[in-house]
């Protein structure tokens, strides 16, 4: 995309930023051919500019900005659909809202749903391990997999709870039923080749951890006292992940905890507060680690990355940024159900009463942007890949997988074009470049002189100055309307 002015005096600014814009013409040049560094920049040209703000634009939906699964040169394009794929059959919806999920080392991806199990091995067709055959007398509350087997969590929150365990072919055994007093055990986890076990007892929320392998299980695991550490009981944690030295648990606390292994055993080696947040999601990657909050007073979610240092003995986050903060009235925007893969860190994020979407923070150049869009009502409560197209679970809905069509439609919302000038400027050529367009296919440029439309991309004070409705090219458009400002 290129826009040029008419000729104006020189403000003091660097506003030629690409290769475009270094012209005999007259007049200035905006142009921009790359997004890979992200949204969240309104203004593209100030005085504070950073290297990175020629790649970067305000929002965009629908579009794959990133181009960083494709091998042909860099292009924006759509992004494929998404569709529930009803687990339980016909129409119906999930049953309750405990729906975890996780993948086992053969490939199936396994789903729980009050006290009923789902597997699939392609996402589509799903079979039911009922209660009456899993074992389960209470809601299931967590799952994860070991390998082809299964550890899950139960709890009724009153005077029930079990660890039930799948051997990968067809047996399920309940373990043990500790913490079955007024509360019980409240999820699960494997990391660090460790098994990761909450609960909860009325009188505080614990943390356990126990090895797998060829473990005997008894009546008096997982008792209190052989807890590595606990809080409050009115808090819950909700994340477990490796962190590379150490393991790290978040919790609605507001906490970071740090485990290390020490003579066989991982010990509380350090906590992380962050002031007046929740944390609901973790993930660490490359030495990075992400924590999806929600303000403790309101619905506002925020995405921070972090790292994880050693200081004297303990390990602790520090260099706490905040990269995105999403406000949507009545809302719960909290980043949830982060998923790592080779070049990004995913996560779910509702952002209207029927709509969440997977927002992608891009590894390479730390861009962060939408990807895929779902509807339903629900939080993100997992996601994962198979065949190359991600799953994810929505909490009360249902399984939705990422489809091979396109969205119909989607849009790329630049930052605004100031050119640090206060006279009018003359829009003398517009210009967009596309690769060979499809049947069926069109591209819009569209520009608006109102600052405010950033925030409303379907705003009827955007006005069209080019639609390319097929071929290749460099179209360019002439025009001698003197306007404002430029905001496209």
């Amino acid at each position: 995309m290129t826009i040029q002015s008419s000729e104006v005096e020189e403000a003091g600014i660097n506003v030629k930023q690409n290769p475009e814009d270094f012209t005999s013409n007259l007049g200035r040049i905006y142009s921009r051919n790359n997004f890979r560094s992200g949204q969240g920049l309104d203004t593209a040209h100030r005085t504070d500019g950073k290297p990175d703000d020629v790649n970067r634009f305000w929002d965009s939906k629908g579009v794959d900005v990133f181009h960083g699964d494709d091998e042909t040169s860099y292009h924006i394009h759509l992004l494929h659909q998404t569709a529930d794929v009803n687990v339980r059959g016909g129409s119906l919806q999930f049953a309750g809202t405990n729906n975890y999920m996780t993948q086992t080392t053969d490939g199936k991806i396994w789903v729980t749903d009050n006290t009923s199990v789902y597997y699939s091995t392609d996402a589509t067709t799903w079979t039911e391990v009922a209660a009456g055959t899993n074992n389960a007398t209470h809601n299931f509350t967590g799952i994860a997999a070991f390998g082809n087997k299964l550890f899950l969590t139960t709890k009724n929150g009153v005077a029930g709870s079990q660890l039930i365990e799948f051997d990968g072919t067809s047996t399920w055994s309940v373990r043990t039923t500790a913490q079955s007093s007024s509360g019980g055990l409240t999820g699960v986890w494997f990391v660090k080749n460790r098994l990761w076990i909450t609960g909860n007892d009325g009188t505080a929320e614990y943390i356990w951890e126990a090895s797998p392998f060829n473990k005997t299980w008894s009546g008096s695991d997982l008792q209190d006292a052989d807890s590595i550490v606990e809080v409050e009981p009115t808090h819950e944690f909700t994340g477990i992940i490796d962190g590379g030295a150490a393991v790290l648990a978040s919790s609605t606390d507001g906490t970071v905890y740090s485990f290390k292994l020490t003579s066989g055993s991982f010990v509380n080696q350090g906590q992380t507060k962050i002031p007046f947040e929740e944390v609901h999601s973790i993930e660490a990657t490359e030495g990075i680690v992400f924590l999806g909050t929600k303000e403790s007073t309101t619905d506002i979610g925020r995405l921070y990355r972090t790292e994880l240092v050693a200081a004297d003995d303990l390990y602790v986050l520090a260099n706490r940024q905040l990269v995105k903060e999403w406000v949507v009235t009545g809302v719960d925007t909290t980043p949830h159900a982060m998923f790592v893969s080779r070049d990004s860190v995913y996560m779910g994020v509702k952002e209207n009463t029927n709509e969440v979407n997977l927002w992608r923070y891009y590894l390479p150049t730390g861009g962060l942007a939408r990807d895929l869009s779902y509807t339903g009502t629900g939080l993100m409560q997992g996601v994962t890949q198979a065949d190359a197209k991600f799953i994810v679970s929505l909490s009360g809905n249902d399984i939705y997988k990422e489809q091979s069509t396109y969205v119909s439609e989607g849009y790329l919302l630049m930052s605004a074009a100031d050119f640090f000038t206060a006279e009018q400027k003359q829009f003398v050529g517009a210009e967009v470049s596309t690769i060979n367009l499809p049947d069926d296919t069109s591209v819009s440029l569209q520009y608006s002189t109102k600052f405010e439309d950033l925030d409303t991309p379907e705003a009827a004070t955007f006005t069209n100055a080019i639609t390319q409705l097929g071929g290749v090219g460099d179209e360019r458009k002439t025009n001698s309307r003197s306007i404002s400002l430029y905001y496209w």
